[in-house]
């Protein structure tokens, strides 16, 4: 019941992370998407480990390994096709004032 609870909840937290991503440039966001779905896999792992039969079947290895596998393998497919924009960088001048006045 812990294992499956602790699976949950890195669910939860990835799928909120997916539904809410964070305000940063948009591989940074493909980035801490992506290894945020770790947690889930390593959870799920713990999950086989527990209800398989502890640590004489190999299955909980191969699908921690196979999934963070997988989980790279999106995450550097999903930085190759984010396209690259400029950041927009702003000098100090008329049509761009400063933040805080210190007048």
């Amino acid at each position: 019941l812990q294992m499956v609870l602790v699976a949950l909840i890195c669910f939860a937290v990835w799928l909120s992370n997916i539904l809410h991503a964070p305000y940063v440039d948009r591989k940074a966001c493909v980035v801490v998407q992506d290894l945020r779905l770790l947690p889930v896999c390593s959870a799920m792992s713990g999950f086989l480990t527990v209800h398989v039969g502890g640590d004489s079947l190999d299955l909980p290895r191969w699908f921690l390994g196979v999934s963070c596998g997988l989980v790279l393998l999106l995450m550097v497919v999903g930085i190759s096709f984010v396209q690259v924009r400029r950041v927009h960088v702003c000098k100090y001048t008329d049509r761009c004032p400063p933040a805080i006045s210190l007048a």
